[in-house]
């Protein structure tokens, strides 16, 4: 999904950003073209605004996939802020890395970055908070079928 920035050192070029998924981080995007990070520097991008002038863009994102823009020192929120509550929802399946370890941390991480997604979509706030609660529910059926099958395998080695 891409979500323009406004700002007024850029009305005559569309700047967006490109919001995080699964497999990809957020990226920053004028008039549609990717531009490319400073060197040494992953979040970060300088930019020239509509004047010729450099402006530093950051990008700031954890595990919200709507990211928060910084030009120059001056925050430009995308969307409010997620309550408390909605980063606990979102962050339940996580809870697993300390049942399963490696297993259950990438099972949970993947889980929660599917519920930021399904909390920040759009649908009424009872149908993502669901949904949300069944991706949770299903992150750790995933994880007791895998490990039961590698208990299983360990099992049969005996």
């Amino acid at each position: 999904m891409e979500i323009a920035i406004k700002h007024p050192r850029f009305q005559g070029k569309k700047l967006s950003v490109s919001t995080r998924t699964i497999f990809k981080n957020p990226s920053l995007l004028i008039d549609g073209i990717e531009q490319k990070k400073m060197k040494g520097l992953k979040k970060r991008y300088l930019l020239e605004d509509d004047n010729g002038s450099p402006a530093i863009v950051e990008i700031k994102s954890v595990i919200d996939p709507i990211p928060t823009i910084v030009i120059d020192g001056e925050k430009i929120p995308l969307a409010p802020p997620m309550a408390w509550y909605e980063y606990v929802l979102l962050c339940l399946p996580f809870l697993l890395i300390f049942i399963g370890g490696a297993i259950g941390g990438f099972v949970g991480l993947v889980g929660a970055m599917i519920n930021a997604s399904i909390i920040r979509g759009q649908g009424s706030v009872i149908a993502r908070y669901g949904y949300a609660l069944l991706v949770t529910i299903i992150c750790y059926l995933v994880f007791f079928v895998i490990a039961s099958v590698i208990a299983s395998m360990f099992s049969y080695l005996k």
